[in-house]
């Protein structure tokens, strides 16, 4: 009898197996199909013939994907996940907190914008895990900063152009079921600098960035004139311009400065500033 029992669990053992292989394999099927999509719109740039995707929205198609591949995950897991074969997902930890690792899928624009990513974030919390669909912010987000609960500076890499090497910063409450963005920067939830790096005192609660070949100005009027223009979203920031002789007029740099004051970014000094 106990033999006759084990002999039944194994095989439901062996079943389940395989139905979970089969249930992946149509699940890959199906995204390396919707993959192929986005290879074929990237490829057309070089000549080729696709007039039927001439017309394809590869960001609404990246989304889709991001969509379906969380789903999957987190059904799932994601330990079988194979992406060797599969060009357009990316899989890492964070640069700075590993409870934090990021699936994106995206394409390259084949223009100044270069890879647009669509990410999926897992939060890793004990034994358990915690994924949130972000595919709409279209960054590849590679740090975690801590603020406070469950709430986070999160910042990475978004779509440039030009000479611009963009990144993106926002804002996430991961405490929230499907994570929600906080507006911390005067009621802003995300924005993006390019040619910034980008450091936070998480002692002190100091956002600190770095802002290279800011504007082709002289002097410090000139450049907070550009600042208040260009980022009037942005208030929150106090703002130092570097003006000395070893900076020529292609070769602008500011510091920006923002403190989190436990519930948003605030102008260092101000009321709720240290």
């Amino acid at each position: 009898m106990v033999k006759l029992i084990a002999v039944i669990c194994l095989a439901c053992a062996f079943s389940m197996q395989a139905f979970v292989q089969d249930n992946y394999e149509a699940f890959k099927k199906e995204l390396t199909s919707k993959l192929g999509l986005l290879s074929a719109y990237t490829n057309m740039f070089d000549g080729d013939e696709y007039s039927d995707i001439e017309e394809l929205d590869p960001d609404s198609l990246s989304m889709v994907i991001a969509g379906e591949l969380a789903a999957y995950i987190e059904n799932n897991g994601f330990r079988d996940i194979d992406i060797e074969d599969m060009p357009q997902i990316d899989y890492y930890i964070s640069e700075n907190d590993s409870t934090f690792r990021v699936y994106t899928v995206g394409y390259n624009s084949r223009g100044s914008a270069g890879w647009i990513p669509s990410p999926i974030i897992i939060k890793q919390e004990g034994s358990k895990q915690k994924l949130f669909d972000l595919s709409y912010l279209m960054c590849s987000f590679s740090h975690f900063y801590r603020l406070r609960d469950e709430v986070y500076l999160c910042v990475g890499y978004a779509p440039g152009w030009g000479t611009c090497r963009n990144n993106g910063i926002c804002v996430i409450d991961f405490g929230k079921e499907d994570a929600e963005l906080v507006p911390a920067f005067d009621g802003e939830t995300y924005f993006s600098l390019c040619n910034s790096d980008i450091y936070f005192d998480h002692s002190h609660g100091i956002l600190t960035i770095d802002i290279h070949y800011f504007a082709p100005y002289n002097d410090d009027e000139n450049c907070q004139t550009f600042f208040d223009t260009y980022y009037e979203g942005l208030p929150s920031f106090s703002l130092e311009c570097y003006t000395e002789s070893d900076h020529t007029q292609e070769d602008m740099a500011v510091v920006l400065t923002s403190v989190f004051d436990g519930e948003k970014f605030v102008k260092p000094g101000s009321a709720t500033g240290r």
